[in-house]
């Protein structure tokens, strides 16, 4: 949401992280949030929320939506990144 449910600093902190475990990262397009980011989002009272896409492809099969090998890497790379 430009700056408006999360502090840039914030925002930059995710996408770096993100990228750093070998995600390709856009911020603000083609997205830019919905409404429980700008709802919940308020960055002057220490409550900073954003929304992360995933491109389905990385963790599932999209024609029969079965789950294939690269959920596991999904799995553990989304766990290292909330650690």
């Amino acid at each position: 949401r430009s700056g408006t449910s999360a502090d840039p600093a914030f925002t930059a902190w995710v996408a770096d992280t993100l990228r750093a475990l070998g995600f390709r990262v856009q911020i603000n397009d083609p997205y830019r949030g919905g409404d429980l980011v700008r709802s919940y989002g308020d960055p002057a009272a220490h409550r900073h929320s954003i929304q992360i896409e995933l491109n389905r492809a990385l963790y599932m099969d999209e024609a029969t939506c079965e789950k294939h090998d690269g959920f596991a890497a999904l799995r553990g790379q989304l766990t290292r990144f909330v650690e």
